[in-house]
């Protein structure tokens, strides 16, 4: 039913809206950010993000993904290195997620969590392309068999980001 996964996706962005709406003072932008601002909003494959970005380089995002019925949300942390008014940006950061699948045969819960490492480029002064890459422990049970499953993969997220 697929219905399910719009209204989780819809409750999901609510949710982010409701956190950006009450961030502290201190996360709102400064008159002296050049390529750097305080909030972006990506679109990923598959999904979307919205990430708030901190003065000392500190980074947290909520992240949702979906695609052929399974669902991954959760947030992630980016430490960026260097300076904030180059261009081209390197971070690394982790990520948990809860995952969701459904299939014809099996459908089930789990999670995974990730370490990673990437680049974010600016095409201009506030759109920009990112990419990471990094080891990920997923573990999911069979709502129906309650079989575990748990392996490492590596995984490779990339997407458009636009800065405000």
């Amino acid at each position: 039913m697929k219905t399910g996964g719009h209204i989780r996706n819809k409750t999901l962005l609510m949710a982010m809206c409701c956190i950006l709406y009450i961030l502290p003072g201190e996360a709102r932008a400064d008159d002296n950010a050049d390529y750097w601002e305080r909030f972006t909003i990506g679109a990923n494959y598959p999904g979307l993000n919205l990430r708030i970005n901190f003065k000392n380089n500190i980074s947290v995002e909520v992240k949702a993904q979906s695609m052929d019925s399974i669902f991954a949300a959760g947030p992630r942390i980016y430490s960026f290195l260097g300076d904030n008014t180059e261009p081209l940006k390197f971070f690394w950061g982790g990520e948990l997620d809860y995952l969701s699948f459904k299939g014809e045969v099996s459908n089930g819960l789990g999670y995974a969590l990730e370490g990673f490492c990437g680049i974010e480029y600016f095409l201009s002064e506030r759109i920009s392309f990112q990419t990471d890459i990094g080891p990920a422990f997923l573990a999911i049970t069979d709502n129906n068999t309650k079989l575990n499953s748990s392996s490492l993969q590596f995984v490779i997220n990339s997407g458009i980001n636009f800065h405000f």
